[in-house]
């Protein structure tokens, strides 16, 4: 991966909570032909990215529909990735006078959004899901579309917890840095590296604590975040901003 992309990259990982939209319509992955797959996806630009990349080495058109910039799973669930744009996409992106069939995979975290009945009797495509992550789409074309029960299943091993540490850390940290940047400057680093710790241990440990004792987890991390305020000499208002950040944090 080159600079500039691996920046933009992590940047769109780091804020990965707010819109990154890519523009709507038709991309080819390698030298797609008239009887190359057809797949679906949303308008968030990492996720646009990360897809093709997945997909190197094959040959397919991928259809890129607007979801607000929002991925898939959210912008589905939020009613942004619906039948309607799924429609919108297949019949303005031009892929209908690429290939001769009308078969489309949607990624099966749209299901919550769309209906592939509703998709057939709209445009005439017939659609079905795929698998849940991109990486393991490869497979799933080379089985003939046929899934897998490890296709289906959402994996949150420790790659997956470390991002998703590294995403709530980043904005929370930008916020209390700036805050105490402007409130009591020496605090920032010490706010930004407490947001930090505090997300770590939220996304490695939180679920797998019993129900009961999250409370306890959570009192702890403010606790923390308080005492080491203090220990290291901080006043009212750092101490006060390294408890909202345990709070928001936990």
């Amino acid at each position: 991966m080159r600079p500039l992309e691996f920046a933009r990259e992590l940047l769109q990982t780091a804020l990965r909570l707010f819109p990154w939209p890519t523009e709507p319509g038709l991309r080819s992955v390698g030298k797609p032909d008239e009887y190359s797959p057809v797949l679906v996806t949303c308008n968030y630009d990492l996720t646009v990215r990360r897809l093709i990349r997945a997909l190197r080495g094959l040959d397919v058109w991928v259809v890129v529909a607007p979801s607000g910039g929002i991925n898939v799973w959210c912008a589905a669930a939020g009613g942004l990735l619906t039948t309607h744009q799924v429609v919108t996409a297949l019949k303005t992106s031009g892929v209908e006078k690429r290939v001769r069939h009308r078969r489309a995979i949607l990624p099966q975290l749209a299901a919550t959004g769309v209906l592939a009945r509703e998709v057939s009797r709209r445009c005439g495509w017939r659609t079905r899901f795929g698998p849940v992550h991109a990486e393991d789409i490869p497979r799933y074309l080379a089985k003939q579309g046929v899934k897998s029960d490890d296709m289906r299943r959402v994996r949150f091993g420790l790659a997956e917890r470390l991002e998703m540490a590294f995403v709530w850390a980043a904005p929370m940290g930008l916020v209390f840095g700036l805050l105490a940047s402007w409130l009591a400057a020496a605090w920032a680093l010490p706010l930004v590296a407490l947001a930090s710790v505090l997300s770590v241990a939220l996304y490695l440990l939180y679920d797998r604590i019993p129900g009961p004792a999250r409370w306890i987890f959570g009192g702890a991390a403010v606790a923390l975040a308080v005492v080491g305020a203090a220990l290291l000499g901080g006043g009212a208002v750092p101490m006060l901003a390294a408890a909202a950040a345990g709070v928001l944090i936990a």
